[in-house]
């Protein structure tokens, strides 16, 4: 067997020979004996490598595809078990398959359940191999509404699409918050969605993460910068007792509820027209305040949420009559 000791290049010509196209190295210390090129001009190579891990630095096979250009290394990978494997040959089909043949001494070279010849037979034996490279994916995400408002329902639909066909339905994808997960959908006609009314007011940074199966690499969406505002409020006032006597205890109860849901908090500051009376704590979205010191007459009562990091502010008034 021959052993690796150089470096490997692949070089382009152009068609009469007279200009180089790309060169590179392909590895350290590896010995390339086979290249073919499928339709799209992906250049794929098979050779011999050292694999320092191995005993007394023995050599695996290698398989490596290189894009159009030369300039980037689409995959590669070792093909070969503990003992001295080599690659001498290689093509590629229409569906990019690449097919390797070249010899082995490997006792325990990696055999699929019933190929031909499923046991080493002795000294150099001949190989086949078959690599099916996985169908690239693409996840695209997208949100409606965005921006949005806190509480407000918003809608992640993720859609997954690949050169070699639809994902199955029902398999998952994931959303995230950064790290965080914040809930999975499943594929059904190449998309899927998940809802969420939970996100935190700002812009928040959301993907979508495909995870693959047997037959198609997994893909993670660009991120979607899904916008949430603070929501809208509304502020109600109610008296305990309207009209009342002078020197009578009157309460005024503010309820703040919220455009979408949720429980506002935060301090209601109630007023006679432009007399501050106090500031109370909102509680289960109500804040009361009681007295007894209203003075004869008409009050204009107005009770004013001051609003928090998730709501906005907003008021009520009633009209308190005194006799």
């Amino acid at each position: 067997m021959r052993a690796a000791a150089a470096c490997a290049f692949v070089t382009k010509l152009n068609p009469s020979g007279s200009a180089l196209v790309y060169s590179t190295y392909l590895g350290r210390t590896n010995h390339a004996f086979g290249i073919a090129v499928d339709s799209a001009g992906d250049v794929y190579v098979t050779g011999q490598t050292s694999v320092f891990t191995k005993p007394h630095a023995d050599h695996d096979a290698f398989m490596s595809k290189l894009n159009p250009a030369g300039s980037v290394l689409v995959y590669s990978t070792y093909i070969g078990g503990s003992g001295l494997d080599l690659g001498s040959a290689i093509a590629v089909d229409s569906s990019g398959n690449a097919y390797i043949t070249g010899e082995t001494e490997s006792t325990d070279f990696p055999v699929t359940p019933g190929a031909f010849q499923t046991a080493y037979g002795g000294d150099e034996d001949a190989f086949v191999v078959k690599i099916n490279p996985l169908p690239a994916t693409t996840t695209t995400l997208s949100s409606a509404p965005n921006p949005s408002a806190y509480g407000q329902p918003v809608v992640f639909t993720a859609a997954v699409t690949s050169g070699g066909g639809a994902p199955p339905d029902g398999e998952a994808v994931t959303f995230m918050k950064s790290t965080t997960v914040l809930g999975t959908g499943s594929l059904s006609g190449s998309s899927a969605s998940f809802t969420t009314s939970t996100l935190k007011v700002g812009t928040n940074s959301i993907t979508a993460v495909y995870g693959g199966d047997s037959n198609f690499t997994g893909s993670t969406s660009k991120a979607v910068k899904q916008v949430v505002s603070k929501a809208a409020t509304t502020t109600t006032l109610a008296s305990s007792l309207n009209p009342s006597n002078v020197g009578q205890s009157v309460t005024f109860t503010a309820s703040v509820t919220s455009q979408f849901g949720g429980t506002p908090t935060g301090k209601v500051t109630f007023y006679d027209g432009t007399t501050l009376l106090k500031t109370v704590s909102v509680n289960g979205g109500v804040a009361e305040f009681g007295t007894r010191t209203l003075a004869v007459g008409s009050h204009s009562i107005t009770a004013t949420y001051n609003g928090s990091t998730d709501f906005t502010g907003s008021s009520g008034s009633v009209v308190q009559t005194v006799n």
